[in-house]
Order: structure tokens, then C-alpha cells, then sequence
């Protein structure tokens, strides 16, 4: 069984208070993607109150705490907070199961795929990939369109979410990991 509430006090001494609540939108809207779904709602809340716990920790800190165990995130350019939090926070959970009670790799892939995806992802992991995208603190482009395709096709909303986002990568000059591309292209195989 899992302790929702013993999670929610342990990830919240790594979380300033914006990001905290950020996590309690993702939560809360995941729940809601759960139930529509059919997927375990109390391994998805445990995931999406998890998938930010290592938001903070130093690039050095990340970078230990993944070494050698995520070939997809050893590249240069993967080693940025914002790829190898979701990787480190996964190991961190994995490492402090005493902390937050969680060795399930289901739960674990949410956390560590929450921001650049993968190809073929299970149905937690791509809640919790939207919940982050589209939590109601979120205000990009398109977001209501998004909020309102998750309510009845999960991946064509992830899939409308990743073309937004590589549209603003690309009008950014910004590097785009290739795990979104491989996620994205899943997508479009599987309805094939």
C-alpha cells in the first residue's frame, strides 16, 4: 500500500512552495486522467507527487545520481536540469525507499519521463507527462485545446502537446532531445 500522505510530507522538504503547489495541480489533475483511464489512481498520484522531487538538486548532484544507469541521458547535451531531473529524481526515489516507499517502475518511469518522454510509454507515464504539461497553472499556446483532448484521447493530446512544444523548441533555436521525437512517432505508430 502506498502512503500518499507520508509522500506529500517528505517530497515537500525538496520543493519550494511554487513548485510544491505545481506538483499539487499535476497530482490533482493526473487523479483526474486516472479515473478516465483506467489506470491505478493511487500509484499515478504517488508518481505525479513525485516527478518534480529532484526540480532543485544541483546538475552535479543529478549527474551522480544517474551515471551510467540512463544510456539516453549520458549524452552532452542531455546534461541539463531540465532533461535529468525526471532521470534523477526516479533514482532518488529508487535510493530513499524508507523516505517515500517506492520501488514500483511503473511509478518510477512516470517520474523519470515526466519531461522528454520515450517511445512506447505506459499509460501512467503518459498521464503524468500530460498532468505536467497541462496543469491548471499552465497557460502556453493551445493548452486548452490540450485539457480538452485529455478528456477523451490521451495521445492525440500528448501528441497535439509535443507538436507545441517542438514548435516553441524550434522558434527558440533550442536543442530538442530525441526521446520526444521517438515518443511522438510512437504515438502516430500505434494508431496506425
Amino acid at each position: 500500500m502506498i502512503d500518499i500522505n507520508k509522500i506529500k510530507k517528505n517530497v515537500k522538504n525538496y520543493l519550494d512552495e511554487k513548485r510544491y503547489n505545481h506538483v499539487e495541480r499535476v497530482a490533482k489533475c493526473a487523479v483526474e486522467l486516472a479515473k478516465t483511464y483506467n489506470v491505478d489512481v493511487e500509484k499515478v498520484e504517488a508518481s505525479a507527487w513525485l516527478h518534480d522531487v529532484a526540480k532543485f538538486f544541483d546538475l552535479s548532484v543529478m549527474i551522480d545520481l544517474t551515471k551510467g544507469k540512463y544510456p539516453e541521458v549520458e549524452d552532452k547535451m542531455s546534461k541539463s536540469t531540465a532533461v535529468l531531473h525526471g532521470f534523477a529524481g526516479a533514482e532518488f526515489v529508487r535510493q530513499n525507499y524508507e523516505l517515500f516507499g517506492i520501488d514500483d517502475e511503473e511509478i518510477l518511469d512516470g517520474i523519470k519521463y515526466h519531461t522528454i518522454g520515450k517511445a512506447n510509454m505506459n499509460t501512467l507515464a503518459k498521464i503524468i507527462y500530460l498532468s505536467d504539461a497541462i496543469e491548471e497553472g499552465r497557460s502556453w499556446e493551445g493548452v486548452e485545446t490540450a485539457r480538452e483532448l485529455a478528456k477523451t484521447d490521451l495521445d492525440k493530446a500528448i501528441k497535439f502537446e509535443i507538436e507545441e512544444k517542438l514548435k516553441y523548441l524550434l522558434s527558440k533555436d533550442s536543442i530538442i532531445h530525441p526521446n520526444i521525437i521517438k515518443f511522438r512517432n510512437s504515438i502516430i505508430a500505434n494508431q496506425l
